[in-house]
């Protein structure tokens, strides 16, 4: 079979009601019913194989076979990064308040006397953004 328990899937988008759909391989199959209908598009994690059909945690009720199902993908991890001045500035500001905090905090805990190793690592990266 395609997918395994524990994988987060996604119900194809464009499935069609009274269309028979197969595991890959196989003719293993049944029909996309119309009460399956409102699970189009969404994504579920597979809590089951049984028969050759995976049930879903969103659908426990209705089986689903491989060519129901598709990997989900992250459209915006596809998409091409813009550098944006504004964004990079607020994201460096954000970082280097964030390291100066944990330097703060370390220096109430003396870490700079009891692990100065890691102590010189806080102030080294906090170099970067500052």
């Amino acid at each position: 079979m395609k997918f395994k328990v524990g994988d987060i899937v996604r119900i194809k988008a464009d499935l069609v009601v009274g269309a028979t759909y197969y595991n890959e391989g196989t003719n293993v199959g049944d029909k996309f019913s119309s009460r399956m209908r409102n699970n189009l598009g969404k994504e579920g994690k597979i809590i089951r194989i049984e028969n050759g059909k995976y049930i879903l945690d969103i659908d426990s009720i209705h089986g689903y076979y491989d060519g129901m199902l598709e990997y989900p993908v992250d459209d915006f991890a596809n998409e091409q990064y813009t550098f944006n001045p504004e964004v990079e500035a607020i994201i460096a500001h954000t970082q280097k308040n964030f390291y100066m905090g944990l330097i703060d905090k370390a220096l109430d805990e003396r870490m700079h006397e009891t692990n100065p190793e890691e102590f010189q690592k806080l102030v080294d990266i906090y170099k970067i953004y500052a």
